[in-house]
């Protein structure tokens, strides 16, 4: 069981996700992380173990300003607790590629992703280590291809076998967030007001 917490709105994104992470800490106390997008570029800020050692990297280390943003609390279940394996993943730092940039936030299991690995050639820079590496080197390279990022998401997940809650955030594409939910067990909301968007792996 993990958490996801994502927004799209006119507030200051990291907040809101920060906020969000905190009720939803008990889903995962393996590791926390966020990303944003700001000026067509993603930034991630992620660390092992308790919510408050990201929130005392995000102190010394902070994030621009953005009103697009997404993030995880993990309980490991596929790949050891570690600062390489917390969400959101991307395709900057476990992929030999590094464009376009694209992070992922993983609720449950991708069964299939050593095939998924094999299957399309997918390049990491360092051994593959947990099932979620596979989702923004995956849609990333799908990406490059369509040259749409909604029809790279979508082409992309529809290969993903398992219980699976995701949120993904692409820096080319700012402003949104690209969500799937597949399989049972995993639970992903949306709240939709005039001037924001609230996506939680919980009401």
């Amino acid at each position: 069981m993990c958490g996801i917490v994502g927004y799209v709105g006119n507030k200051q994104a990291l907040t809101v996700v920060v906020d969000g992470l905190r009720r939803l800490e008990y889903r995962g106390y393996d590791s926390a992380g966020v990303a944003v997008v700001q000026d067509h570029k993603l930034e991630v800020r992620k660390k092992a173990g308790k919510l408050v050692n990201l929130e005392t990297l995000l102190g010394t280390d902070p994030l621009p300003n953005s009103t697009t943003g997404i993030g995880h609390t993990r309980w490991a279940s596929v790949g050891i607790i570690s600062e390489p394996n917390a969400h959101p993943v991307n395709n900057e730092q476990v992929a030999i590629t590094t464009s376009p940039y694209v992070a992922a936030a993983l609720n449950g299991d991708v069964d299939n992703y050593v095939d998924l690995k094999v299957e399309h050639g997918l390049r990491f820079a360092d051994p593959i280590t947990t099932d979620a590496k596979v989702i923004p080197v995956l849609v990333s390279q799908t990406l490059t291809k369509t040259n749409d990022p909604s029809e790279a998401f979508r082409q992309s997940v529809v290969q993903f076998e398992g219980s699976i809650a995701i949120a993904t955030a692409i820096a080319t594409d700012p402003g949104k967030l690209h969500l799937a939910l597949a399989g049972s067990g995993q639970g992903l909301y949306v709240g939709v007001c005039p001037d924001r968007w609230i996506v939680a792996s919980e009401p």
